[in-house]
């Protein structure tokens, strides 16, 4: 492999290329095997960086503690007032600065705090957000594959009744499938699980169905990492896998809201994949909903979808079918 292929890898596993670039390498990632094994190498050599980072929030009151140190400061080294006159030819060489000059300092490291923590927060920020992009459009190339892989042009769905009723059954259909390059790409960079997912695997289809009890409560919340998945929708009381017909307003893939549907992943909105495997960052309303919510149906639950164009994603545990109206064709 050249030298300037490898680079472009590393971009793309650090989410570093431009749209162009980007473009080009998963079109050559869809149709080279041994050049999606490299580039899982190329993640797992990235992920000790990853496990090492952590966040601190800047303590709350920093600059004003900082400007009470100024101010003590200037007390304790005896500050020379203006005004002072010396002795001719016995000038102390220690540098003695007046309070004002202190209180200048002062004020330039608490615009300093005001004004770089917000930037270096707001970098991060955009860093996971970029990530948690990168993670779900490689997830939509493996699910383009396997909508074309298995013949019938659909995307991997959950059952209505058993052990594969939720809706992060993709993760295990993309692993027994070999499409799933790392299981890391399940984990949005902003979510609880990326704290505590050093040792995170997705199970396979057989580890699903023979789980019992508990068991399967934990593999369905793991399965779909922490990415919500789609449901599908009913036709004429069945329901139904979403199809790929590469629709730019159909999403198929989003982060998982935090805790409760009323929580957005991200501090602003949520990265969202649709079916054309482009991935959009939708911020929330005025009310702190999103402009358009993928987490309900056109009846405001999070079940499948009404008919074909009705996309509903919802996480991992969450099943297709909630209410037995949905098949019966109540309303």
């Amino acid at each position: 492999m050249d030298e300037r292929l490898h680079e472009q890898l590393v971009g793309y596993a650090l989410g570093a290329l431009d749209e162009a670039e980007q473009s080009e390498i998963e079109r050559r990632l869809s149709a080279d095997p041994e050049l999606r094994r490299v580039l899982e190498s190329v993640q797992q050599s990235l992920e000790p960086l990853a496990d090492a980072y952590e966040e601190h929030e800047p303590p709350i009151g920093l600059a004003a503690t900082a400007c009470a140190y100024v101010a003590d400061e200037a007390e304790r080294l005896d500050v020379v007032q203006p005004g002072l006159n010396y002795s001719s030819g016995a000038l102390d060489t220690r540098s003695r600065w007046a309070l004002a000059d202190w209180v200048v300092v002062g004020g330039i490291c608490a615009a300093a705090v005001f004004l770089f923590f917000p930037a270096i927060l707001n970098s991060r920020f955009l860093s996971r957000v970029t990530v948690c992009q990168d993670n779900l459009r490689q997830l939509g190339t493996s699910l383009v594959q396997y909508s074309e892989y298995m013949g019938d042009g659909c995307f991997p769905a959950a059952a209505t009744e058993g052990n594969r009723s939720f809706a992060g059954f993709y993760g295990p259909a993309l692993v027994d499938s070999g499409l799933l390059m790392n299981d890391r790409q399940v984990i949005c960079p902003d979510s609880a699980l990326a704290a505590k997912s050093q040792h995170f695997r997705v199970p396979t289809i057989s580890e699903i169905d023979a789980a019992r009890g508990r068991k399967i409560l934990i593999l369905q919340q793991l399965a779909g990492g922490s990415y919500a998945y789609t449901l599908g929708y009913i036709c004429n009381g069945r329901h139904m896998p979403v199809k790929n017909l590469g629709r730019s307003h159909f999403a198929i893939m989003a982060d998982s809201p935090r805790n409760s549907w009323a929580q957005l992943a991200h501090r602003n909105g949520q990265n969202i994949l649709y079916e054309d495997l482009h991935v959009s960052f939708v911020f929330h309303g005025p009310e702190g909903q999103l402009v358009d919510d993928p987490f309900c149906n056109r009846l405001g639950r999070c079940e499948a979808g009404l008919d074909m164009n009705d996309a509903v994603v919802a996480p991992s545990d969450c099943p297709p079918i909630r209410t037995t109206e949905m098949l019966s064709g109540e309303r």
